[in-house]
Formats: C-alpha cells, structure tokens, sequence
C-alpha cells in the first residue's frame, strides 16, 4: 500500500479542536522553552555560534510514523451527508497526483485524519494521512500519488472504495464511501498505463534531442523523437498533436508522421515547432506545454491477412525532461521577446 504523508496547512481551528491539538502540543512547546533558555546560556559561556538552518515549517498536525498525534480511544458513527470524487487537478498532471476528494454536507466542520483509497484497476491501495480540517459546504482535495495499474485485472472487478477517518469531538469515526469519476480519470489513466506498458514490451519511444535552427521564416525549435524496436512486432508513430505552448511551423493542430519501425530497428525522428501563441501567462503557469501526445500502433496498423488480427492502438504521451525543458521555455521566451 503507497502511503503519503499530507504537508500542507490546515484551515481555520474550531474551539474544540484547537483545544484538543493544543493539549497535545504543550509537551512539545516546555521543550522548546527549555531549549531556548539553555541555548541563551550555552552562548554566553562559548560566544557567538555560527548559523544553523531553519527549522521545519510543517505544521504540527502533520501526523508521521514516529510521532503521530494520539487519537481518542472511543468510536462514533460517521458523519452523514458525504460524498467523495476521484479526480485530477491540471497543477497535478506533471506530478503524477491525484485527488480524493471529499465533499462535506453534514452541516458541522470535520477533521480528517486519514483516508485510504482501493480500486482494482490498480496494483494497491493507497493512503492518505494528514490531519486537515473540512468546512461544511465545502470540498476537501487529499493528494495521493498515482499507483501502477493492474493490467489484468477483470472487466468485473469489484466497485472502487474510500475509506475515511474522523475525529468527532473525543471520538473517532470512519466512513466507507463509493466514490464517483465524473471524468472517467482512472478509466483513461490505466488504459494510458496499460498501453504504455504494452508500447515498452515492443520499443523504447522518447524525446532524446532538443535544438533550434533558423529557417526563412524564423527560429523554429527541433524535437527528436527516437523510436528503438527490441520487441517481436512493428511500431508505427502516426501523430503527435500540438500543445499549449508548441504546434507545426505551418499552424496546424499536429505533426504526421506515419513513420513504421520494424522489429529490432531503430529510427530517429524530428519535427518543427514553433509558439502556439507568444503569451506570457501561458509559459508561466505552464503544466503540460512540454507534454506531446502521440498516436501509436504496435503490430500491423492494419488487418493482417489471414489472421484478422488487428494492431493494438493508443495514445502515448512523449514528456520532456527537465533539461529539455528548460530548453523548450528558453527558446518560446526568446521567439516571442519574453525576455
């Protein structure tokens, strides 16, 4: 099972939480009292100490495996009126995260401490632990990371399941959910999995080169995209589709390739790009500008003869690393005079 550990801030405190997160953190502050006092003598006897770093800014509701904070031993029904969505949010994609998230109609604020996600389209479960608190009326993202799917796993599996745990007052509540995909994320997530894996057991496809050239009608940015089959059939790279930030020097939404590799041969590809458009913005809060979709048929592209076999399609995703992308940002900033 991945667990994840939730750093981020919580929301406002209500009294009967402050008060509890309180008793448990009056140990540690006499501690840190004392510390203070006996660094303020240590400094007179030896004189002026050199620089330390910072101390850690997780909070301290941050619960970890050494010093989790203790949860009341009594049990309470789980509250009612809520519900809980599997999604992904843009800021996550390059991240490889994604969010449960729970929506909080019970009509009181709630504290969560943990949650633990199982779908069988996935290899294990996943658990969320943190402590973060939930307005009424409002929905809270719990950030996990993505697990490897189960590519075998049957059509007929059981339904996905969430299981989260409270704190009510002094006592401790869980509640079991069905949760929803209004975006179908996990379908479309394991199948791109599913078919990535299927894609590595036949070749290694990937952006292996970056580099610019002048042409007639300016600077263009040069992506090689290298093809090497080891596997037993064909790969065809058929179209790449244009992104956020880059498309063919001739404004087209992609790039056609139809580009056949044969077993056991390797290919070097390249297209041109340019800026889909010079906005600032765009490059700033770029997430996936860099991330280039490609259509992909390993086997025959088309219906062997004989056999009625047809190739196995799909989308695989072609994704920059850090130092190309770096390159691929310096050269929008330079073409559109961002800097």
């Amino acid at each position: 099972m991945q667990r994840i550990e939730d750093p981020r801030p919580t929301s406002t405190v209500p009294p009967h939480v402050g008060m509890r997160r309180h008793g448990r953190r009056l140990a540690a502050l006499a501690v840190l009292v004392a510390l203070a006092a006996s660094g303020c003598a240590s400094a007179q006897d030896t004189g002026p100490t050199t620089a330390t770093a910072p101390a850690s800014t997780a909070p301290a509701s941050t619960a970890s495996d050494g010093a989790a904070p203790a949860r009341p031993t009594a049990t309470a029904a789980p509250p009612e009126g809520i519900t809980v969505t599997i999604d992904q949010q843009r800021l996550d994609i390059p991240l490889d995260m994604m969010s449960v998230q729970v929506h909080n109609r019970s009509g009181r604020t709630l504290e969560i401490v943990e949650a633990t996600y199982t779908d069988a389209r996935f290899a294990e479960p996943i658990q969320w632990v943190g402590d973060t608190l939930v307005p009424s009326d409002i929905q809270r993202d719990l950030r996990v990371p993505i697990p490897a799917p189960d590519c075998a796993a049957p059509a007929a599996a059981p339904a996905p399941h969430v299981e989260v745990t409270y704190i009510l007052d002094d006592a401790v509540a869980v509640g079991e959910y069905t949760p929803t995909d209004p975006f179908d994320f996990v379908p479309l997530r394991v199948a791109a999995d599913c078919f990535a894996e299927r894609v590595a057991q036949t070749a290694d496809v990937s952006l292996t080169g970056v580099s610019t050239r002048h042409t007639e009608a300016g600077e263009v940015v040069e992506l090689q995209i290298t093809v090497a089959d080891h596997g037993a059939d064909a790969l065809t790279l058929g179209t790449i589709s244009s992104t956020v930030l880059f498309q063919p020097a001739d404004g087209s939404t992609g790039w056609t390739l139809d580009a056949a590799v044969a077993p056991g041969q390797s290919r070097v590809l390249t297209i041109d790009a340019i800026p889909s458009r010079c906005d600032a913005h765009a490059l700033a809060e770029d997430k996936v500008g860099t991330r280039f979709d490609a259509s992909v048929a390993v086997g025959d592209p088309g219906t062997t003869a004989g056999t009625g076999t047809t190739a196995t399609t799909g989308t695989l995703t072609l994704v920059a690393t850090d130092a190309q992308r770096s390159d691929l940002y310096a050269y929008f900033s330079d073409r559109c005079g961002l800097r």
